[in-house]
């Protein structure tokens, strides 16, 4: 006797369904990682190659014309939040890089805070660059009482959405004030909840400003503010300099500002010449240039803006180096340390340049 054996089609089906089931749910769950790579936050930013700007169009000195031929290359680069996946793939892309938020701000900024920050930061370059450049001269340069920002406001905190970064403080609880120690002074004699009594100014207005104050986490007894000072010292300078860096901040720029500075004060046959500068680099009110971020995508952007001489700080050349290396980059790297070493890197003698413009 032969044994039927008897499928059901019902049972079929329910394995099929079960199984759809199953990949769908696969499905979604490939698909939220996917969205978790690009969505969830990392806690680092990525940097990246951006702009370059030719100075000859945006610096311009009372009394003297910009270079007619070549071009003195500023370089900005472009940061953001980086996501998981740019996280991991990063490594493979020379010129990417990432840094943790720490490197960039202080706790408790926001990204919309640092871009305020760096936006301070780029005003300070402009005066730097021109005490560098007037003084590499010989030019008189007059330095000016001390000025205290906000560089910083912790969210949460007692100054959130009272203060603001680039608010200059020009006194505490009608004390004037100039130096950003005699600001923490005031503060710390105070205990935690007094009402703090500031007078800023921001943009083109003078405000009264009254900041409940927090506890110190560093001496619960003492008054806290919960901001970042930034202490500039202004110049009084012989002539006019007016720098539009737009919507571009940051002081990465201040070595370049002061070298298009000197190619209109004190024009060069040689300098820029027909050949296109680039270069990066802070640079000190007595001409020390210093470490910058970024160096990478700024070595790539200037490349692909047509330079085949780039600047930068001695401390950023190894790593300058490697990414040019990595992309086999014809472009020549000359590290420097000082103004004078810059303006000798492209053939400028500040001593023999001709005489001042104007």
């Amino acid at each position: 006797m032969r044994r039927r054996v008897c499928y059901s089609p019902e049972a079929g089906g329910g394995a099929m369904a079960g199984l759809r089931r199953w990949a769908a749910a696969a499905l979604v769950a490939a698909g939220l990682a996917a969205a978790a790579l690009f969505a969830l936050p990392t806690g680092q930013y990525l940097i990246l190659p951006g702009i370059t700007q030719n100075l000859n169009c945006i610096v311009h000195v009372s009394g003297a014309r910009p270079p007619r031929q070549g071009r003195i290359l500023m370089v900005a680069v472009s940061v953001a939040p980086a996501n998981w996946w740019q996280v991991l793939t990063a490594r493979w892309h020379p010129g990417e890089e990432l840094v943790p938020a720490a490197a960039l701000m202080p706790p408790g900024m926001g990204f919309s805070q640092y871009v305020q920050l760096a936006m301070l930061q780029m005003r300070q370059s402009h005066d730097a660059a021109q005490a560098a450049a007037f003084r590499a001269l010989g030019m008189p340069v007059e330095r000016l009482a001390p000025e205290v920002y906000v560089a910083g406001v912790e969210n949460p905190g007692p100054s959130a959405r009272l203060l603001r970064v680039m608010d200059r403080v020009v006194a505490v609880d009608g004390r004037r004030v100039q130096t950003a120690s005699q600001v923490v002074s005031i503060v710390h004699r105070l205990r935690p909840g007094t009402r703090v009594r500031l007078t800023v100014v921001r943009g083109a207005h003078t405000l009264a400003v009254t900041v409940p104050s927090g506890a110190n986490p560093v001496d619960r007894t003492s008054a806290f503010l919960g901001v970042e000072l930034l202490q500039v010292a202004p110049y009084r300078f012989p002539r006019r300099v007016s720098i539009d860096t737009s919507d571009i901040g940051g002081p990465s720029a201040g070595v370049m500002f002061s070298l298009a500075i000197i190619a209109q004060l004190r024009p060069h046959p040689d300098f820029p010449g027909p050949t296109v500068v680039a270069g990066t680099g802070e640079i000190t009110p007595t001409g020390q240039v210093e470490a910058i971020g970024g160096v990478g995508a700024k070595v790539i952007t200037a490349y692909r803006s047509g330079a085949r001489l780039f600047l930068c700080p001695q401390a950023n050349y190894a790593a300058a180096v490697a990414v040019q290396r990595a992309l086999h980059l014809p472009i020549r790297i000359v590290p420097v340390r000082t103004l004078s070493q810059a303006l000798a890197a492209v053939g400028y003698d500040a001593r023999t340049g001709g005489q001042v413009a104007g």
